[in-house]
C-alpha cells in the first residue's frame, strides 16, 4: 500500500530493494508522483472503511466488503464524514477511480460465497453500519468482541 500513497511502481521498489541488498547506499530513484492531501485522505478512509466492515478470505488474498453494500452508498459514507469533519470532499467518479487504482482486492460480496457468517454476527455488523453514535458503536463493538471471544473458546 506504501508504494502506491508514494507513486512507487513494483519494478522501481524491487530494483531498489535489490540495490540496498548488494551494498549500494544511495539510489538514484525517478522523481515519485505527489499525491494530494484529498487523495491520501480518501485512501486512508476506504482503508478504515475495509477494515472496520470488510471480511478477510481465508482461500484468497481479498477482502469482502458485506453482501448488499453498494460502492456509491459507500461513497455517500466518505462524504456525510467529510461533511461532519468540515472538509471538502472528492469527486464521486474520482473516490471510484481512487477504489479501483488502490484497492483492487476490495470487492463486494456475492450471495453465493463459500462462507458465512452466523446470525449474531450479521446482526452486530447491521447494527453498526447502521449508527453513527460513537457511544452506541462502541457497545456493539464491546458485545461483538465477547460474541467473537466465545467463537474462539
Amino acid at each position: 500500500m506504501f508504494r502506491r500513497i508514494y507513486g512507487i511502481s513494483r519494478s522501481t521498489f524491487y530494483r531498489v530493494q535489490k540495490e540496498c541488498l548488494g551494498g549500494v547506499r544511495v539510489s538514484n530513484p525517478s522523481k515519485p508522483r505527489k499525491l494530494n492531501a484529498k487523495t491520501i485522505e480518501a485512501v486512508v478512509w476506504i482503508e478504515q472503511y475495509a477494515t472496520d466492515n470488510g471480511d478477510r478470505m481465508p482461500d484468497e488474498d481479498v477482502i469482502r466488503l458485506p453482501f448488499g453494500t453498494r460502492k456509491g452508498d459507500v461513497y455517500l459514507q466518505y462524504k456525510l464524514n467529510c461533511e461532519r469533519s468540515q472538509s471538502r470532499s472528492i469527486s464521486e467518479a474520482y473516490f471510484m477511480s481512487i477504489w479501483r487504482s488502490y484497492f483492487p482486492r476490495l470487492k463486494i460480496k456475492t450471495q453465493n460465497t463459500n462462507f458465512t457468517k452466523c446470525n449474531k454476527c450479521a446482526l452486530f455488523q447491521r447494527a453498526l453500519n447502521r449508527t453513527l453514535n460513537a457511544d452506541k458503536r462502541k457497545k456493539i463493538k464491546e458485545h461483538q468482541q465477547l460474541h467473537f471471544q466465545r467463537q474462539i473458546w
